[in-house]
């Protein structure tokens, strides 16, 4: 059914384009979109659409994304360039910037080119990968899923004092913001030595930086950079330069440990953070060390994912340092439990008792499952020591409730000893899609 009407939305498109362009400049970059609620879309159905007809497809996860920017940032210029970084990385939207600057190599992170440019131009060029946007077909498509997304979307409070910052003292950041280079290397960027190839002990270079959206993006900085987005005075924007690292070449898993490199000994940066960004590198790791990074992750999902029974309302708080009336549980303690229980496995998640296939990604993806439908279960049974109502008869967390780190990692190390029990004579060949239905007994009784 659909496939007619994109025939039919092709034929309109062509005439809007034909007329706008000869209302307005020939210049003018023109966004179609199409926006659609209760379609289940593959990604790779609605990248082609973007590729082929260059019709940007807002299903409800991309709607979700975008309105999570607006209703955090409440700042305009933030959320649609994050909007264009995703959707317009291969359209020119802005005339090319040409900069001065030098060119470093190591052995670890390859080519970097440092330079200076002012804020307005590099927040256009610039987006960041959110944590929230992961399941955007953009980010599917364009890097993975699971490896290039961990930065929190920025707060409309931290950009108004940034903001306000900057306008009060009317002076940039003096500390370079970290950028990786994520655009086409054959088009997107030029390096030129020739020209000032006896300046800077040989590592002068003028660089050229087409005008695409998404062109960088934000490893450490995006605070200092789209803090700008608060500054009312364009003269500040115009004016003010910012001095920028951008790593030419890294992967996804390098720009996380280049994040960690340089965040690790800061206490203003929040350990759960920290954890966010160790679990895109979590796969690359080997042995314990492994099996640390999957309890972690496996934590972090049964906090954020809205069919969790810890999401609504919120029993495993953001940070350690986040406060709480009700919600007592961290996402450190109850890693360690999970390590404990040896459900995950310990020194190697293939030996954990609900391994799948040797598989990290499907390993974690049953064993959220599993727990969810483990605590959804007991939650409904034993709503009392979970849930309570307010004064307007929403659900809240019961004031004295069960959810206690020790008494939630406890259960971990019990549901590992009920598999032990259950699968006597087949550890270690468990059949991971029978153990729900050999479970149901043990969680009868408890």
């Amino acid at each position: 059914h659909l496939n007619s009407f994109f025939d039919e939305f092709e034929n309109r498109k062509k005439v809007i384009d034909s007329r706008i362009k000869k209302i307005f400049k020939p210049e003018m970059v023109i966004i179609h979109m199409l926006s659609t609620e209760n379609i289940e879309w593959k990604p790779e159905t609605k990248s082609k659409l973007l590729k082929e007809r260059q019709i940007i497809t807002l299903s409800e996860m991309e709607q979700s994304y975008l309105e999570d920017c607006w209703s955090i940032s409440k700042n305009h210029f933030f959320t649609f360039n994050q909007f264009l970084g995703f959707f317009k990385k291969n359209t020119k939207c802005y005339p090319d910037t040409e900069v001065t600057g030098f060119v470093t190599s190591s052995k670890e992170m390859g080519e970097a080119v440092t330079f200076s440019i002012s804020a307005k131009k590099m927040m256009a060029l610039s987006c960041v990968s959110h944590k929230r946007a992961k399941n955007i077909y953009e980010a599917q498509v364009g890097g993975g899923i699971r490896s290039s997304h961990y930065q929190r979307v920025l707060k409309r409070k931290r950009i108004a004092d940034i903001g306000n910052y900057i306008e009060q003292s009317n002076e940039p950041f003096k500390n370079n913001v970290l950028v990786s280079f994520r655009g086409n290397r054959n088009s997107q960027l030029e390096i030129n030595r020739v020209d000032l190839q006896h300046k800077g002990e040989g590592r002068g270079a003028t660089i050229k930086i087409k005008g695409n959206p998404g062109t960088f993006h934000v490893i450490d900085g995006q605070h200092r950079l789209f803090g700008y987005s608060g500054v009312q005075d364009q003269k500040i924007l115009e004016n003010h330069k910012l001095i920028v690292t951008a790593f030419k070449e890294i992967d996804e898993k390098q720009e996380a440990s280049l994040f960690i490199d340089v965040n690790r000994n800061q206490t203003k940066v929040d350990t759960t953070l920290m954890q966010e960004v160790e679990r895109m590198i979590g796969i690359s790791e080997i042995g314990e060390k492994q099996v640390s990074h999957m309890c972690t992750c496996l934590i972090q999902d049964l906090r954020d994912k809205d069919d969790s029974p810890f999401y609504n309302p919120k029993a495993i708080k953001d940070s350690e340092y986040t406060l709480s009336k009700f919600a007592k549980l961290t996402v450190p303690d109850l890693s360690t439990s999970l390590k404990e229980s040896r459900l995950m496995g310990f020194s190697d998640f293939s030996k954990g008792l609900i391994n799948v296939n040797d598989d990290f990604h499907k390993t974690l993806d049953f064993g959220y499952e599993l727990l969810r439908n483990m605590f959804n279960f007991l939650k409904e049974r034993n709503k009392n020591l979970w849930l309570a109502k307010d004064s307007s008869g929403r659900s809240m967390l019961a004031q004295n409730n069960i959810l206690l780190n020790y008494s939630i990692g406890g259960m971990f190390i019990l549901f590992g000893r009920f598999i032990r029990h259950a699968f006597k004579n087949e550890i270690p060949e468990i059949n991971h899609k029978k153990i729900e239905e050999k479970l149901q007994p043990y969680l009868n009784h408890l």
